[in-house]
């Protein structure tokens, strides 16, 4: 009868070390989850990172929609990321703070606004603000300089209801004036599964309409930052998008602003098509090492035209 109690004794004891261990063993799997989950959120959702303008020699702010964010590629290989690692190794003694302030899905005017909140918010303007935005503005019309403040405030129903009575105004086509009849009379639940292009983007109307929307918003990021003499590098994507393209091409000449053609990840060689695919996600945003090609053309072009210095 002792031996048993003993026996049970022992077993007892055991559970209670073995219920511990994997009581610690559960723990740290769930600490280590924790903090893992904590880093990718911080790293996803901080706008400001890589960001430490106390110390900077230069500061870079990079502005646009899910081309900057880093859409398509794991956390942490979106291009300003990738280019904050590669400016220490090219100018050692030089501290650089990239400041990610992309967001996708945003238009250019959300885009030039996020730019110059975030100066107000700051003690030292930045050296370079890098703006690549201007694709989304075809279905997204949140704050969107073409439309009169008031109209901005009233949602996308009310926005597109606005387009919609003064078409002739906007000179639309037909195409884009009957997507806008058919989301007028969409049910507001089902507003959101509208399709993505809400103008006729081969439309000549819809195209001026859409160059002097983008232009009056890099106009207004070039008033806005003058006192703080920040120089505009104008970015466009991989692919082509013929509004954002005119626009930017033509605002070259301006003081201050500079044009960086990412167009084809700018390779202008035989074979840059099968290059490129290599550089492309499946959702036709830049890969982790396209994101690679277009920091090290970023990089190239600041160079270049003397907003940073050359390298070592």
């Amino acid at each position: 009868m002792r031996n048993l109690l003993v026996r049970r004794s022992n077993r007892r004891k055991l559970f209670a070390v073995a219920a511990v261990v994997l009581s610690l063993v559960a723990f740290t799997v769930a600490l280590e989850t924790g903090l893992r989950t904590l880093a990718w959120w911080s790293l996803r959702h901080n706008p400001n990172r890589h960001v430490d303008l106390r110390h900077a020699n230069y500061v870079i702010v990079c502005t646009g929609d899910s081309h900057t964010f880093g859409k398509g590629a794991p956390p942490g290989y979106d291009y300003p990321s990738q280019l904050a690692k590669r400016l220490p190794e090219a100018h050692r003694g030089l501290r650089f703070a990239v400041v990610n302030l992309g967001h996708a899905g945003s238009n250019s005017s959300e885009s030039a606004n996020r730019a110059i909140e975030f100066l107000a918010t700051v003690p030292r303007g930045p050296d370079v603000i890098i703006f690549n935005a201007g694709k989304n503005n075809d279905h997204n019309f949140a704050e969107a300089r073409i439309l009169p403040a008031e109209v901005g405030r009233l949602g996308f129903s009310g926005q597109v209801k606005y387009l919609l009575a003064n078409s002739r105004a906007f000179r639309l086509g037909q195409i884009s004036v009957a997507r806008l009849q058919q989301l007028v009379e969409m049910e507001p639940t089902t507003q959101s599964m509208r399709w993505n292009k809400v103008l006729d983007i081969q439309g000549q109307a819809e195209q001026e309409l859409l160059r002097s929307w983008i232009r009056r918003d890099v106009e207004v990021l070039l008033e806005k930052t003058a006192p703080r003499g920040a120089r505009i590098v104008l970015l466009n994507y991989w692919h082509p998008v013929d509004a954002v393209d005119q626009v930017f091409t033509d605002l070259s000449h301006r003081d201050r602003v500079t044009f960086l053609d990412a167009r084809g990840f700018g390779y202008r060689v035989s074979g840059g098509m099968r290059k490129m695919q290599s550089l492309i996600s499946t959702d036709y945003h830049p890969n982790e090492y396209g994101y690679a090609v277009i920091a090290r053309l970023v990089e190239k072009g600041l160079e270049a035209n003397h907003l940073i210095p050359p390298p070592d």
